[in-house]
């Protein structure tokens, strides 16, 4: 996974995470901005049986992140693991991922690998309407 996004592969991830799920083409058709290092609070949540904020299906692979990180965003943890935001939730005003779980060992693994906080690098979809 690292050499896929050291070498700009953003929309090959995008394309893998979208052939797991119905993603939002505005995921697939951004080119993102990238910010290296965003310190994030870290939690995980159960299955809730709605789809997400975004209207996506749950899997594994999706986050709710706070409001300050746009839908479609990919966060890539230090140990490669990426997440990619679809869903929205009570998260706080800045820097919180809250990871979909799809059980409870799931959730405390997550735990046990970030902590509470972790850092993570962003790569952020553009805007609608602005160039590539």
């Amino acid at each position: 996974m690292r050499w896929l996004l050291a070498s700009g592969g953003y929309r090959l991830l995008a394309l893998l995470l979208a052939s797991l799920a119905l993603v939002p083409s505005v995921v697939l058709a951004a080119t993102p901005q990238f910010i290296p290092a965003k310190r994030v609070r870290v939690t995980w949540h159960l299955p809730t049986g709605q789809r997400t904020y975004s209207g996506s299906p749950i899997f594994v692979g999706v986050a709710a992140c706070s409001w300050e990180i746009p839908l479609g965003a990919v966060a890539v943890f230090a140990d490669g693991r990426p997440v990619i935001c679809l869903d929205r939730g009570q998260l706080g005003n800045d820097g919180w991922i809250d990871i979909y779980a799809p059980d409870e060992a799931f959730g405390r693994a997550v735990e046990r690998a970030y902590g509470a906080w972790a850092t993570v690098r962003l790569f952020l979809p553009l805007a609608a309407g602005e160039g590539r």
